[in-house]
């Protein structure tokens, strides 16, 4: 039987406003963000502060993966939710696939193989919810909903924006052609047009963007800043692109904030139909008639002992280890 994963493995900060610590993030205001705005914003470029974000994060999760990994909501127990169903999805989830690998020499993209997934989760505002049941939306809720509910071939499927921003740039040790790039596209949107894939499930909608299959000049930038995220401070938010008056103002889909994420040290997502291993933090959990006997409890030199005789008769009877294989596996 196939398990789920409960999300939340990258730690929450709550305070937005503070200095964070590493490897954390928080909730990022969707005001701070400028968007497309009417009237006929093809002629003026006018821009302006979003109203605030339609979706909460409450958890984010970020692995190493083998391959790409789309359509996670399906492994994924989301929290319940029994109330009524509106015209946004309750959930959204953003799949960020990201390679692990150096860019080939050849412009093309491999496709494919080790890399890691950021996945952001949302919920609906409770404010955004109690105007959705009033019939109060606005143009960029029913943008959204056109999205969600789009065929697979639908124009309205390539209108997907991320808005990145790193807030230290100058404190991050980039790499010449790596500080050009921040230099140029900081804080811009980009459309992720033929990279993006869309899946629904039962109250959630998720976006898939498949960076394996980048543009090589985007590929090379997310390699280098491979070696520095250490050092990164960023924003990231998410906004479906608004064309004419009735899809405008644009308004954000969720945002956060992200501290000096340690990537080298991601765990790797599990093996979903075994069961997951066990906390040997107690070790009366798992030695009871031991324990409850009176005896005194194993210490670190009797659990080597045992593990090193274990492996021991193994070697003497001639039986081998399987080595770990980073070799990509199917999807």
């Amino acid at each position: 039987m196939r398990r789920k994963i409960k999300p939340g493995n990258f730690p929450r900060h709550e305070d937005m406003h503070g200095v964070l610590p590493p490897h954390c993030w928080t909730n990022y205001p969707g005001e701070l963000f400028n968007v497309r705005a009417g009237p006929n914003y093809a002629k003026t470029g006018n821009k302006q502060p979003s109203l605030e974000s339609l979706y909460e994060v409450f958890a984010v999760d970020a692995y190493n993966t083998q391959g790409k990994m789309p359509h996670i909501g399906k492994d994924v127990e989301l929290p319940p939710y029994n109330g009524t169903k509106l015209s946004l999805p309750e959930f959204i989830i953003i799949n960020l696939m990201v390679p692990g690998y150096a860019p080939s020499l050849m412009w093309a993209a491999a496709g494919d193989g080790v890399g890691w997934s950021l996945i952001i989760y949302g919920r609906l505002k409770p404010s955004i919810r109690e105007q959705l049941a009033a019939g109060r939306t606005t143009n960029a809720m029913n943008l959204v909903s056109n999205l969600v509910s789009a065929k697979e071939d639908s124009p309205l499927r390539k209108r997907f924006k991320i808005i990145a921003q790193v807030l230290n740039p100058d404190e991050c040790g980039f790499g010449s052609s790596t500080a050009s790039m921040v230099k140029k596209y900081n804080g811009k949107p980009f459309l992720v047009r033929t990279t993006s894939s869309f899946y629904s499930g039962e109250n959630y909608f998720e976006i898939c963007v498949d960076a394996h299959n980048f543009g090589k000049p985007a590929r090379l930038g997310l390699w280098g800043f491979r070696e520095v995220f250490q050092s990164v401070i960023f924003t990231g938010g998410f906004v479906v692109e608004g064309v004419d008056d009735k899809e405008l103002p644009e308004q954000m889909l969720m945002a956060c904030k992200y501290s000096k994420p340690d990537i080298e040290s991601l765990p790797w997502f599990p093996d979903l139909t075994k069961e997951p291993a066990p906390d040997m933090s107690d070790l009366k959990t798992y030695l009871p008639s031991r324990c409850a006997g009176g005896e005194p409890e194993p210490g670190p030199a009797d659990l080597l002992s045992k593990r090193d005789g274990e492996e021991g008769r193994g070697a003497r009877r001639g039986s081998t280890r399987a080595e770990h294989n980073d070799t990509p596996s199917p999807t």
